[in-house]
């Protein structure tokens, strides 16, 4: 009996294996290598492959070998699957043949034209790549380091997934900036249900490139040393970009509709089209159009991290954008942004240490939400190999919202803009961080709680040699040191396209835990209406200690930095002064109201000034609770001011905080 069990068992062990390995089998495909195809590394299977794929055998398994491939068409219905084993070399004039193109005029010069291949061309629907690994310095040449730039091109077709895509580029040669090499994992146009997923990739350019394309995803993919993860160009509908990881990646993820600056690109980019989007592209017969007025739609990018590059993700002209739940931590510029979007939701991300600002708005923008998030300016640990920039140059901002130069035949600054439910904190030992509304038509900021961070209404400035005012400015400029040299005259140049703004600031938490008065609300700049109400702004000391080396790393020059002051001579990166809570000293006509607010700790808690040389200001400060002094200026003929009912108190100690660690 026991002899019979065990033959059973056995028998039965025996059978599920065989069908473990038939069903392997067939997930996995017809193993090519008994197909005749070659694994020896030098003879060229790719016309055993599409002779096999056009006879209708399109379900194909690469086991462990080496195969030597040349450009291979894939048709409808195509699925290739890799061993980990198996890998791909190539013959460089496989994919790179020059083309002498004939002068076109008498007396004209020859010229030569590269044309290169790509390693797949997808020619039919619901093709499907798995588990390839590639070198992108394989088949190189002295001359040409990278035969094939793209790993996969596909251009009108449908359902096309790639996953568990592995490569590298081992080369010698450095991608330097402005090359017009493009590494590619998947080049997509004019196509639709595009997916990459669970792939990674090592100093390459990009992972995922589409063009004009529709119900994109990009999920589970990590990259090192690379442009982006993800481009979204030229206009789409639909991008989901989740779930990804990245380190020294310049953008993670971009979505490209047109640009909306045309005051620094006319003529490239038609006036009177900042605010102009399009859905798709135009219908046959219809008149083409500038590819500056096509949005990007639909756009959800997602539970991704990145550290160590510029910005984890932003985009030109997008319509219903939702960024949320997102880390990102020391980048170049800022976490997360948005040019020219409409319909903007950031949440619930967190930001550590961006050089510019934790969020930023640029140029015209309309409907934007920026609710429910954490940013955070503090000494984090700093890994200075994985970064050319001083760590100083990362202490930045907040949020910025901005535009530039403006022209009469477009619309600027941000609208119908809300920022609320927000945690702001800055760590440092003497150097805040602020929200800089620059270009805000209609802001209102509610509900946040703001540690050592400022809000400041102003304007661009720049400090620029009088030869240099008119041209397209670098927006940094007034951030570096200013030389002013014998004969050459300089002037501050503001962007003014702002005097309209509308500023609501109301039932936030300021507190101050870094030494002096600094300021915690300033109302400067072309603002016509502030409403400043029902917030607290108080005092405490930090339970936070510091070295010496922190303090003087705080003292390096910053990237950005949002001044409380427009004095370019005395640039404090403390924001010292003015010492007030509420500092109210516009340069156009304003209406504010200061009302409810409960301010402790500074001997000045409201100063409102009129200093403007004809603007007709108004002042109503009433219901404010202060243990300092409310104090209003200008000329009575241009100056009304309204200020009872409120309420001093004595001045208190400082709130020590209890260490938190």
């Amino acid at each position: 009996m026991r002899q019979l069990t065990l033959a059973t068992t056995l028998a039965a062990t025996l059978a599920m294996s065989a069908l473990a390995t038939t069903a392997t089998t067939q997930a996995s495909g017809i193993d090519v290598q008994t197909l005749g195809i070659p694994a020896d590394g030098k003879t060229n299977a790719t016309p055993a492959i599409q002779a096999a794929l056009d006879s209708g055998k399109t379900d194909l398994y690469f086991p462990s070998g080496d195969y030597h491939l040349s450009p291979l068409k894939l048709p409808s219905d195509t699925r290739l699957v890799f061993s980990p084993k198996a890998r791909v070399n190539i013959t460089h004039s496989d994919f790179v043949s020059t083309e002498t193109i004939p002068p076109t005029e008498p007396g004209g010069k020859k010229r030569k034209v590269t044309h290169r291949q790509p390693l797949f061309i997808i020619t039919g629907d619901r093709v499907h790549i798995e588990g390839l690994r590639y070198d992108y310095a394989t088949g190189a040449t002295e001359k040409s380091p990278y035969p094939v730039w793209n790993l996969v091109h596909a251009n009108g077709v449908k359902d096309l997934t790639l996953s568990g895509i592995h490569v590298d580029n081992t080369s010698p040669v450095a991608l330097k900036r402005g090359t017009p090499i493009r590494l590619q994992i998947l080049h997509a146009e004019n196509s639709r249900n595009i997916t990459l997923s669970d792939s990674s990739a090592n100093n390459i350019t990009h992972m995922l490139w589409s063009d004009r394309c529709a119900n994109v995803t990009s999920r589970g993919n990590r990259m090192t040393n690379g442009n982006t993860i993800t481009t979204f160009a030229r206009g789409g509908e639909s991008l989901r970009h989740h779930d990804n990881w990245s380190r020294q990646v310049k953008y993670q993820c971009v979505w490209r509709g047109g640009s909306p600056d045309p005051s620094r690109k006319h003529p490239r980019v038609p006036h009177g089209t900042a605010n102009i989007v399009y859905r798709g592209l135009p219908a046959d017969g219809e008149p083409e159009r500038s590819p500056h007025v096509n949005g990007s739609f639909d756009v959800l990018i997602q539970n991704n991290y990145s550290e160590y590059g510029i910005v984890l993700c932003w985009g030109n002209k997008g319509r219903q954008v939702i960024i949320d739940g997102n880390i990102a931590r020391f980048m170049w510029d800022y976490s997360y942004g948005s040019e020219g979007g409409e319909n903007v939701i950031f949440s619930n991300n967190i930001s550590i240490n961006s050089a510019v600002a934790g969020f930023e708005s640029m140029y015209w923008s309309e409907k934007l939400l920026i609710t429910g998030n954490l940013i955070l300016v503090r000494h984090e640990p700093f890994d200075p190999t994985l970064t050319e920039r001083p760590e100083s140059t990362y202490f930045g901002q907040f949020i910025r919202l901005h535009h530039g130069p403006h022209n009469p035949e477009d619309k600027y600054g941000v609208g119908s803009a809300t920022i609320t439910n927000n945690l702001f904190v800055n760590e440092l030992a003497d150097r805040p961080s602020g929200i800089s509304i620059e270009a805000g038509r209609d802001v209102l900021v509610t509900g946040n709680k703001i540690i050592n961070g400022l809000l400041r209404k102003a304007d661009e400035l720049s400090l620029v040699k009088e030869t240099d005012a008119n041209r397209d400015m670098d927006e940094f400029v007034a951030q570096r040191t200013v030389r002013k040299e014998d004969g050459v005259p300089y002037r501050l140049l503001r962007w003014v396209g702002t005097d309209a703004s509308r500023v609501t600031v109301t039932n936030n938490e300021f507190i101050l835990r870094q030494p002096g008065d600094k300021p915690a609300i300033l109302i400067n700049g072309t603002t016509s209406n502030a409403i400043i109400k029902d917030n607290i702004i108080r005092k405490e000391t930090t339970y936070l200690t510091f070295t010496d080396a922190q303090r003087e790393t705080e003292k390096g020059r910053p990237r950005f930095m949002m001044y409380s002051e427009d004095d370019f001579a005395n640039r404090d990166l403390t924001c010292a002064t003015p010492a007030t809570a509420i500092g109210i000293d516009p340069i156009t006509p304003l209406t504010a109201i200061v009302q409810g607010n409960i301010i402790q700790g500074w001997p000045r808690a409201i100063t409102a000034q009129n200093t403007t040389p004809d603007a007709r200001q108004t002042y109503i400060i009433t219901g404010n609770t202060t243990d300092g002094t409310i104090q209003t200026s200008g000329p009575d003929t241009r100056t009304t001011v309204k200020n009872d009912a409120n309420i001093t108190l004595p001045p208190r100690p400082l709130i020590p905080v209890p260490s938190q660690r």
